[in-house]
């Protein structure tokens, strides 16, 4: 009967001692790489449940690391005036035409820089573009793929008179005149997915081009006196003499949505066969 009362008032002893080596062996249980897990927990509800920190005191994720190009700004100017765009006017001093003879090799293409002038006020460069305005682009008339201009060298000057308080002439942008006001979507994909199937066709054949000699013109068709025009013509034909002769055109609507346009298609650069 002893023997019995006395088992009987261990059982809750031996469950009590069970229970905490238990939880020392989850607190203190050893890694296969000999490290304890101790923390783990702690750890764990930090982090999260795929182990990614959380943000703390109102930080939001790491941001990434913005991807420079290895781009030129601005292209190098040709020896022979054939390669170098050539630009024509209207007597309001409007860009009508451009046109460049564009050959690998030949041209720099480089990367577009127009971001701080809107920092620095440049309104009305080009025409119809102001601070803040939300939808609409400083457009390059010959694309900057295709070794088209930034001005860099009048955006430093005109930075430098902003700088000290002084004012830019009415007529300034006349000085920019690969810069047009274009609609976002009219400057990209509607005139970019033209001018890139320019590109493919200059490119050697090495760097994955067709490697073909390409006469590059656009057109600039304005409404009254409006200095934004109202449509661009782009046109791109060999003139290398291989085979076989290539011409392609594309007339690019400068609204806020081309494709709402009645009759308007754009532009399919996997069509064009240039070899």
């Amino acid at each position: 009967m002893r023997r019995f009362i006395l088992q009987t008032a261990l059982v809750p002893v031996l469950i009590g001692l069970l229970g905490l080596h238990q939880r020392k062996k989850r607190v203190g249980r050893t890694k296969l790489d000999g490290t304890s897990n101790k923390g783990d927990s702690d750890k764990a509800r930090a982090t999260g449940a795929k182990g990614k920190a959380k943000p703390t005191g109102g930080e939001g994720p790491p941001k990434r690391p913005r991807k420079r190009s290895d781009k030129p700004t601005e292209p190098t100017k040709n020896a022979d005036p054939k390669y170098n765009p050539k630009y024509t006017r209207d007597d309001q001093g409007r860009v009508t035409e451009m046109t460049v003879t564009l050959k690998d090799g030949e041209f720099t293409s480089v990367q577009s820089k127009t971001q701080k002038m809107g920092h620095y006020g440049f309104n009305g460069i080009p025409p119809g573009k102001e601070v803040g305005q939300v939808g609409m682009n400083r457009g390059h008339i010959l694309g900057a793929q295709l070794g088209g201009t930034n001005h860099i060298d009048l955006q430093d000057q005109d930075r430098a008179t902003v700088d000290n308080k002084g004012t830019l002439p009415d007529d300034r942008w006349k000085d920019y005149e690969n810069f047009v006001t274009l609609h976002r979507n009219a400057n990209d994909p509607a005139m970019k997915d033209f001018e890139n199937a320019v590109a493919d066709a200059v490119k050697s054949p090495e760097n994955g081009g067709s490697g073909r000699e390409v006469q590059y013109t656009v057109e600039l068709e304005y409404s009254g006196d409006s200095k934004v025009p109202t449509a661009l013509h782009l046109k791109a034909e060999t003139v290398d003499g291989q085979e076989p002769p290539v011409s392609i055109t594309h007339t690019v609507p400068n609204v806020a949505d081309p494709k709402q346009e009645p009759g308007y298609t754009p532009f399919d650069g996997d069509s064009v066969n240039w070899t």
